[in-house]
């Protein structure tokens, strides 16, 4: 149970077991009884900024897949052609 105290000061000593208070602190350091809100004491939470892949990673994880899909296609039909037509050597005998 918080107990209220004025004007977002912490006072100076517990209510429960009379100890001295730190304000930088949500709770009593002796008995552990909160003093003050806990919003007063952490800093206020921000969602983690995303690089762009991080985001698509996270946001769209089968676009991932379908264009590692698409490369390895893309390199394997290169490969095949390479293999199937090889280049030409521009007519020098050899």
């Amino acid at each position: 149970m918080l107990v209220p105290h004025g004007h977002g000061q912490s006072p100076q000593c517990c209510q429960y077991c009379g100890q001295p208070l730190q304000p930088r602190f949500y709770f009593c350091t002796a008995c552990a009884m909160p003093h003050t809100d806990v919003e007063a004491v952490l800093p206020e939470v921000r969602p983690a900024q995303w690089d762009d892949e991080t985001r698509v990673r996270k946001l769209a994880p089968e676009v991932w897949r379908l264009f590692s899909a698409y490369v390895g296609a893309l390199l394997g039909a290169t490969l095949l052609g390479f293999l199937i037509h090889p280049a030409d050597d521009g007519g020098v005998p050899g």
